[in-house]
C-alpha cells in the first residue's frame, strides 16, 4: 500500500504529464469501481494524472487531477503498475495509452472470488486507456476504440479491460520485438510470466499456471487440469516456477545480451 507506481507520459518533456497510484482510506471519495455494500472495503486505490508547466525543473511541481479511484477489499494486490507502451511511435494505436495492472485485492483468499474472472470487472485485470479521452463512465479518461470488449455482446462488459484472470498482474514490460509481458503473481505455488494478448483469459482464480484451482475450497492446493481444459478458453504462461525455486514474482525485463 502507500504509493503504488508512476508513468511519465511518452511525451512528458513537451506535455509535462505523468500519472501516480497511490492508497487512500475507505470512503475518502466515490469509488468509480466498487463492489455490494456487505462486502469490505480496506482502502482505495487511486490513479492520478498530474500537470508541470516545468518539465524540467526540480523539484517536481505539479497539479492533479484524479483519473479514478477502485475499492480493495484488503491491502494486498491493488493497482502495483502504471505504464506505457515504450515501443510505441506517435501515431501508432498504442500512443500515449496508459496500461493499469490492477489485482484481486485478495479478494479469492477472502472468500469472494466472483470479484475476478468477469469481464464486466476491473479487478485481476490490466486497463488499457486514453488518459486524454473522456467517454468513460466517470468521463475522466477515455476507452480506446480498438480494445477487445468494446462493443461486446455482454452489456456489463468494460471496455478498458485489455486482459483478465491475474491474481497480481504486478509488473509489466516489452521485449525488443513488442511482445507485451507480465509477471503474475501466484497464491501457495506457481508464480508466472504471461504473453499478453488483448482480451484473453489468464485462469485466476481457476487457475495457478497450469493448474487446476478451486477457488471456493483449499486455494493453497492445486490439482491437474480437467479433460476439457481447452473448453474454458485459458491462455497459460510463456515460463512458470514453482516455491520450491522461489516466491512471489516481483518484475523483470528482457535478457537481449
Amino acid at each position: 500500500t502507500g504509493f503504488g507506481s508512476f508513468a511519465f507520459h511518452p511525451d512528458f518533456v513537451k506535455n509535462g504529464l505523468l500519472y501516480t497510484g497511490h492508497t487512500e482510506a475507505p470512503g475518502s471519495a466515490q469509488a468509480d469501481f466498487h463492489y455490494a455494500d456487505s462486502i469490505p472495503v480496506t482502502l482505495q486505490w487511486v490513479v492520478s494524472e498530474w500537470k508541470t508547466e516545468t518539465p524540467g525543473a526540480f523539484p517536481f511541481k505539479g497539479r492533479s487531477r484524479e483519473v479514478f479511484r477502485i475499492n480493495m477489499v484488503t491491502g494486498m494486490h491493488g493497482v502495483q503498475e502504471l505504464t506505457f507502451n515504450p515501443n510505441s511511435k506517435p501515431g501508432d494505436d498504442d500512443y500515449g495509452l496508459l496500461y493499469v495492472g490492477i489485482g484481486d485485492g485478495a479478494c479469492v483468499e477472502e472468500g469472494y472470488p466472483f470479484l475476478v474472472q468477469d469481464i464486466g470487472k476491473p479487478w485481476g485485470s490490466i486497463l488499457r486507456i486514453d488518459p486524454a479521452g473522456r467517454n468513460s463512465a466517470n468521463r475522466k479518461y477515455g476507452i480506446p476504440p480498438n480494445n477487445p470488449f468494446v462493443n461486446h455482446p455482454n452489456k456489463q462488459a468494460l471496455g478498458e479491460v485489455y486482459a483478465y484472470g491475474f491474481r497480481n498482474p504486478h509488473r509489466i514490460t516489452w521485449s525488443s520485438s513488442g511482445k507485451m509481458l507480465a509477471t503474475n503473481v501466484g497464491q501457495a505455488q506457481i508464480e508466472s510470466v504471461n504473453l499478453i494478448l488483448p482480451g484473453h483469459n489468464y485462469g485466476w482464480p481457476i487457475r495457478e499456471g497450469t493448474f487446476r484451482l478451486n477457488p471456493y475450497g483449499d486455494i493453497l492446493k492445486v490439482y491437474p487440469l480437467p479433460p476439457n481444459d481447452e473448453a474454458f478458453g485459458i491462455t497459460y504462461p510463456a515460463a512458470q516456477y514453482d516455491h520450491d525455486e522461489g516466491v512471489a514474482i516481483t518484475g523483470g525485463f528482457e535478457y537481449t545480451g
